[in-house]
């Protein structure tokens, strides 16, 4: 019997459901069209599903010995405290380029619906 337990929906979907969420709701309220919001999240879809990716870092540093294992855990806190604050500013700047997208995607619809 495999353990292997696969969540239905998957995280990547459940998380674009709420991304959606997000965007339909700022569609709405900024007076969108039905059609609008339809073909805005249709194409912001595309670009999430091709850029949503799960950061791993792996880093591996060796170190010295002579140090005692306090001296190891300092260091070990130190680099996940870093690698976590760098993961964040990772997900900062990914949400503004998905914002910047949406944003563009919003002004192209404009330009394709005026012809």
């Amino acid at each position: 019997m495999s353990t292997n337990v696969i969540e239905f929906p998957t995280r990547a979907v459940r998380e674009w459901i709420m991304v959606e969420k997000t965007v339909r709701e700022v569609l709405e309220q900024a007076g969108a069209s039905p059609e609008m919001t339809k073909e805005v999240c249709a194409r912001m879809k595309e670009v999430y599903e091709k850029y949503n990716r799960t950061l791993t870092l792996a880093l591996k540093l060796p170190l010295p010995e002579y140090l005692s294992m306090e001296q190891r855990r300092a260091i070990d806190d130190a680099i996940r405290i870093a690698v976590e604050d760098f993961k964040k500013q990772i997900h900062e700047y990914s949400s503004q380029v998905l914002f910047d997208r949406l944003c563009l995607e919003i002004e192209l619809y404009k330009l394709r619906s005026e012809k």
